[in-house]
């Protein structure tokens, strides 16, 4: 049986301001649109999924992300490389130097960010370093552990676990990737289970393990549920980012038994 994690929603911050006084308004939900199918491989342009030894994790792409253009960025994490796919098809293949285990890759103000458990990496779209922070694990923070990669008008925002609930968070630079105060905004990931995050807030598991969108004025709950799970043959799928949130759009990345499905939902 094949489960996918993730819930649909509409991102625009204008939706929360008007809606919040309209709980009970439900929103028009089109079905699942799938944008982007990719079979198990070694091939260029395939990724890969490893079934490991008994009592450890699988390993397969542990994020993607999915840029204004719909162009979707998947880490294939185990051979060290991001697939870049558009329109259904392959781009382009961009080899990572790193020799640390990466995490996950967000892509913003026209740069690619690689989150590894030692390094935060910033790059072109095409792969070229432009620059390196090869000190994050001396944070005391993150003490050498890293999960997720955020933005939002603070900058980047840098998880040290998948989960960020009960947790602090390192902020960073987008620019020189130093690292710089969080300005308050480290309070929403500590109290939420954040799943990604927008200029003005973040969306967020609540505790009955729905979708919804919290700022500093508090948490705004979403009309509308789509449940759905992530296990592959019975497993937990071990990928850090099983969905973003772009172009007003919830994006899920769904493995399968042969391959994996990238789907939108786009809410009007």
């Amino acid at each position: 049986m094949i489960i996918i994690l993730g819930y649909g929603l509409y991102s625009g911050t204008d939706f929360f301001k008007a809606t919040t006084s309209k709980s009970s308004e439900k929103l028009t939900v089109p079905p699942a649109r799938q944008v982007l199918y990719v079979p198990w491989g070694k091939e260029r342009g395939r990724l890969t999924f490893v079934p490991v030894s008994p009592g450890n994790p699988d390993e397969g792409p542990n994020g993607f992300f999915v840029t204004d253009k719909e162009e979707i960025y998947v880490l294939d994490t185990t051979n060290r490389r991001i697939n870049v796919y558009s329109n259904g098809g392959f781009i382009k293949e961009l080899k990572l130097s790193t020799k640390y285990y990466p995490h996950d890759i967000l892509v913003a103000d026209g740069a690619l960010y690689v989150l590894t458990d030692m390094t935060l990496e910033k790059m072109t779209l095409d792969g070229d370093s432009i620059r390196s922070n090869a000190n994050i694990g001396k944070s005391p923070v993150l003490l050498g552990n890293t999960g997720r990669i955020f933005k939002n008008s603070n900058g980047l925002v840098v998880s040290p676990f998948e989960t960020t609930k009960g947790r602090e968070v390192a902020c960073f630079s987008v620019d020189t990737l130093d690292i710089i105060p969080c300005k308050g905004i480290e309070q929403l990931f500590k109290k939420y289970d954040v799943v990604d995050s927008t200029e003005e807030g973040v969306f967020i598991f609540n505790a009955g393990r729905e979708l919804s969108f919290a700022d500093a004025q508090g948490e705004h709950a979403l009309s509308h549920k789509i449940v759905l799970d992530a296990y592959v043959n019975g497993k937990m799928y071990p990928a850090f980012t099983l969905f973003r949130v772009a172009n007003g759009t919830i994006y899920t990345m769904n493995p399968k038994k042969e391959g994996i499905s990238f789907y939108a939902r786009k809410f009007q």
